[in-house]
């Protein structure tokens, strides 16, 4: 496992100096192909068999050429990718808080990489969503009618289609009509006006 900002990503590295070893007779003439092939590789952004590449000279030979700097390069696309394909999977499974995560990470060290600065917005509108219709169930199930029909209007408000706010908002609204209706029939019935307090209950009906 790597750590990238305090995230665990998982890291597969594939070769070991016993694999290496295997090679010595031809060294200069395989670094060298390996070398090249790295170097292909980074320039079509194939940064995790890049690094497979480097990996296996830096095990034969850590200074070789300029190693060390290109797989610090390709080591940071690596982990770039890797966080951003974590925070689509979560995304994708419906994990709103880890693809914030994972894609802060992203846009922070990179804003302009692929579209995660898009899909980070989008991640956080559905986790702000997420709190706003939370907290208007909170609000629905305890009776206090009309926070929730604030905050499911502003669920409304930012996604318009939202399968659930709108027959709960409705909803809200009615019982709201009717606790109004039967305060004030009661106020009615204590003032004596019997008449008013009856067609008031009525409509409650």
């Amino acid at each position: 496992m790597i750590s990238f900002r305090g995230i665990r990503i998982s890291q597969k590295t594939s070769w070991t100096k016993q694999d290496v070893a295997g090679r010595q007779p031809d060294r200069l003439l395989w670094l060298g192909g390996l070398y090249e092939k790295a170097k292909e590789c980074v320039a079509h952004e194939r940064w995790e068999e890049a690094l497979g590449y480097l990996e296996q000279i830096a095990l034969a030979e850590p200074q070789y050429r300029d190693t060390p700097a290109l797989a610090g390069q390709v080591w940071g696309q690596v982990r770039l990718k890797r966080a951003y394909d974590q925070g689509i999977r979560c995304l994708r499974t419906g994990d709103i808080q880890g693809a914030v995560r994972y894609l802060s990470l992203v846009v922070e060290e990179n804003p302009a990489y692929r579209d995660a600065q898009r899909k980070l917005q989008a991640a956080q509108r559905q986790a702000q969503l997420v709190k706003l219709y939370r907290r208007g169930l909170s609000y629905y199930t305890r009776g206090r009618w009309q926070e929730a029909i604030e905050t499911f209007t502003m669920v409304l408000a930012i996604e318009p289609g939202h399968p659930h706010a709108l027959p709960l908002l409705e909803d809200s609204r009615f019982r709201l009509r009717l606790d109004m209706l039967y305060a004030s029939a009661l106020r009615m019935l204590q003032e004596g006006r019997w008449q008013a307090a009856a067609e008031t209950l009525g409509e409650i009906q």
